[in-house]
């Protein structure tokens, strides 16, 4: 059966400053317990379909075994060897998504973003470096802490 485990993040707030400026990330998503929420609504039907496999698996076994021991035992261990949980689907996102955003004069502005803890600590920091700010246009960035 897939377990999901939280691994707890050490950052607890963003903040984003740029010209004398500075200004907090709000959460947008929190794609965790989106995910926990996910696996515990399929859980019924895993496992109900690990039950079907693994007794699929078992009776195949079995008719071999009757046939030939050997090829029988390879067939065991082949359905064991290929028994594993399927944790591809929500490992590759992030815990959450936070988003910050405030208006900026036109020109070229340095933006810095910092990852706070709990106790509003910087626990990594970055820079955007000649962001270039039209008048009334909108400018994205994106930056992905692994922390």
């Amino acid at each position: 059966m897939p377990k999901d485990a939280a691994v707890p993040s050490r950052i607890q707030g963003v903040r984003l400053s740029a010209g004398g400026q500075s200004t907090s990330a709000v959460l947008v998503e929190d794609l965790d317990a989106i995910a926990f929420k996910s696996l515990g609504e399929k859980e019924n039907t895993i496992l109900t379909r690990t039950l079907a496999r693994a007794l699929a698996k078992y009776l195949l076994t079995e008719k071999v075994e009757k046939e030939n021991e050997f090829l029988g035992a390879l067939v065991n261990l082949f359905g064991f060897s290929t028994e594993a949980a399927d944790t591809r689907s929500w490992l590759s996102l992030p815990a959450a998504i936070q988003l910050a955003r405030f208006s900026l004069p036109p020109g070229t502005v340095d933006l810095a973003v910092e990852f706070l803890d709990s106790s509003g600590e910087v626990v990594e920091s970055g820079v955007f470096p000649g962001v270039e700010v039209a008048a009334g246009k909108t400018v994205f960035l994106n930056y992905r802490s692994y922390r």
